[in-house]
């Protein structure tokens, strides 16, 4: 089963606020954001700045 079923199947077990909620994070997540990482940082590794990144646009658009 890939991400996307896996998804579809949790979907399927939330209230329709819950869904909303979900769709606004996703929605959230489309946005193209401007960030600059030093590339000699040895702390800002590209995995760690997508994952931090995705969680900081999730937070501020589910707190409006």
């Amino acid at each position: 089963m890939n991400i996307t079923e896996k998804l579809a199947l949790v979907v399927r077990k939330l209230n329709i606020v819950q869904v909303e909620i979900l769709l606004e994070m996703a929605q959230a997540m489309t946005v193209e954001i401007k960030e600059f990482v030093n590339e000699d940082s040895d702390i800002l590794a590209h995995e760690f700045v997508t994952n931090f990144s995705n969680r900081l646009i999730i937070h501020h658009a589910t707190h409006v």
